[in-house]
């Protein structure tokens, strides 16, 4: 039998928007995508053509990357020394910035379409990007060099997560997930995991599973710990529309949220919920933080810091 993800034990806490206005920017902006260093100190965020980079705490801008992009940047990461930044968008460019002092390092053409994911490796040697044209593209982080191309979905992809520095996971609009080897250049497990768009998807720490959300308004949590034989180990219906994002905070909690304009917070023994007046297209809990804390990227409403210590009983 299925697990049900969200138990009727819970105890329910709720939120009203955050009176603490812990904004990086525009109050009033549409951010798609951003990226929290591993130290959990510093933001970089895509605001059309350009990046800015934040601090967490007390925010302030730190500098700006800018003039290579030519239309809106889509997709952003931190490599995990801190040390790089990767970023692509609608022009179909891939740029690494040295994130010390904003500047670019190279740039390259991996995708004829709009590049909408793109991750470091934990090891930092690689780049996974993923994009409209249907493809996985893994690029040297140093060079520019394109690896290989990976081909299996039959429409945007619209995420990829590195697993580890081999294995890399990718979810698309074909509503499939798909497992790919990167030292063997091929697809392992590829399975249909919602109905429709497969908006987002998140590696537990542990390595052991993936959660994902979609169109269809469902929460999945696969086991991946034996490759050949991925398995669903929990599903919800948890809205009518669109969820667009997931992560899990760590092996037991995870936050989700999407066009129904609320967040919740899944933990073994509560369940906290945010409610919002826009869409929210990302969140992401902050690495290194003993509470739960998130980021928060919204349209039409800007990107701001929220501590679950905010939270009050309703």
């Amino acid at each position: 039998m299925r697990i049900i993800l969200l138990a009727v034990f819970f105890i329910f806490i709720s939120l009203e928007e955050s009176k603490t206005q812990n904004y990086y920017g525009d109050s009033e902006s549409n951010v798609f995508d951003f990226s929290i260093n591993s130290k959990g100190n510093l933001i970089a965020l895509p605001f059309e053509s350009k990046i800015e980079l934040w601090t967490i705490e007390n925010p302030r801008l730190v500098s700006e990357f800018k003039e290579i992009h030519t239309n809106s940047i889509r997709a952003i990461n931190f490599s995990n020394s801190g040390n790089f930044i990767v970023s692509g968008g609608k022009d179909s460019l891939l740029v690494v910035w040295d994130s010390k002092s904003g500047l670019p390092l190279f740039e390259a053409k991996p995708h004829s379409g709009i590049i909408l994911s793109v991750k470091f490796s934990p090891n930092d040697k690689f780049i996974a990007s993923a994009a409209t044209d249907k493809n996985v593209v893994i690029t040297d982080s140093k060079t520019g060099e394109i690896i290989t191309v990976f081909k299996g979905h039959t429409d945007d992809v619209l995420d990829v997560e590195f697993i580890d520095d081999n294995l890399i996971a990718t979810c698309s609009a074909d509503g499939s997930i798909i497992i790919w080897e990167l030292s063997l250049r091929k697809k392992i497990n590829q399975w249909l995991a919602h109905k429709t768009w497969v908006r987002d998807i998140s590696v537990s720490p542990n390595r052991t599973k993936i959660l994902s959300c979609g169109d269809d308004g469902r929460i999945k949590q696969w086991d991946i710990s034996n490759l050949a034989d991925i398995q669903l180990l929990a599903e919800q219906k948890v809205a009518t529309n669109w969820l667009t994002t997931i992560d899990c905070s760590d092996d037991n909690s995870f936050g989700f949220a999407g066009h129904n304009k609320r967040i919740k917070i899944v933990t073994p023994f509560n369940i906290y919920t945010l409610r919002l007046k826009c869409y929210i297209n990302k969140i992401e809990f902050i690495p290194d933080r003993k509470y739960m804390s998130l980021i928060i990227a919204t349209y039409g409403g800007g990107i701001f810091h929220y501590d679950a210590r905010e939270m009050k009983a309703k």
